[in-house]
């Protein structure tokens, strides 16, 4: 059986609406407990909410704008792990010094957060 790294560039090629569809499969694959109340409750949120869109109370927003969201957010997880990854690989090796990674969204913040590596640094213990 092929493993997820090997088969992942054949998948990504397939139509939008096929891999959400294996997306969703594999998702509840990873669920194997049902709460009995869940749906029951679920039912009575959407009551909830179908109520506030006719009512005109519900906050409703542009589904482009939500979707951009959702997308930035899911870019900046997988960089965060993928960075996560190299670190530790990277500080496994032990011939390249102590690495970290850090996000700023301000350069004024730079300095700081050197300093704040550097003192994990220091503080580590050293390898054998």
């Amino acid at each position: 059986m092929a493993n997820g790294r090997e088969i992942l560039p054949e998948l990504l090629k397939l139509p939008a609406h096929e891999r959400a569809r294996l997306a969703t499969e594999l998702v509840q694959s990873l669920d194997e407990s049902e709460d009995p109340d869940a749906a029951e409750a679920w039912l009575e949120e959407l009551d909830r909410r179908a109520r506030e869109v006719v009512s005109g109370t519900a906050k409703l927003e542009d589904w482009t704008e939500v979707r951009r969201r959702i997308e930035l957010r899911l870019r900046a997880q997988v960089k965060r792990r993928f960075l996560d990854e190299w670190v530790k690989a990277v500080n496994e090796h032990g011939g390249f010094g102590a690495w970290a990674w850090e996000v700023s969204k301000n350069p004024g913040d730079i300095k700081d957060l050197l300093a704040k590596h550097a003192q994990r640094v220091q503080a580590a213990p050293a390898n054998p």
